[in-house]
């Protein structure tokens, strides 16, 4: 069973996949090079300053956005707690390992 504060980093995850990186996909496309980077996403409006924040924010690795991969299951973001290990994918799932 997760933690409340795992939960609240799932959702910040899920804002940050689902509904920026997500929705930016179904109109405009990110190449490469500015998925790799969180302040390029953020200036084109592909994330929103909390979901920036929380990236950049401490714990969370950042492997890029590619949005010709959105429906696959590439791992984009990786949270550790002492608990689990979060993985946020482009097609917007969060997979859950418990320790």
């Amino acid at each position: 069973m997760m933690t409340t504060q795992e939960k609240k980093t799932v959702e910040r995850m899920k804002s940050a996949l689902l509904l920026h990186l997500g929705n930016y996909c179904y109109s405009q496309s990110v190449d490469e090079k500015t998925g790799k980077n969180v302040d390029a996403l953020l200036a084109i409006g592909a994330l929103s300053p909390e979901d920036a924040a929380f990236i950049k924010g401490g714990g969370v690795k950042f492997y890029g956005f590619n949005s010709s991969l959105f429906w696959s299951p590439t791992p984009v973001l990786e949270l550790e707690s002492t608990t689990c290990r979060l993985v946020g994918t482009s097609a917007g799932s969060i997979l859950e390992m418990r320790r």
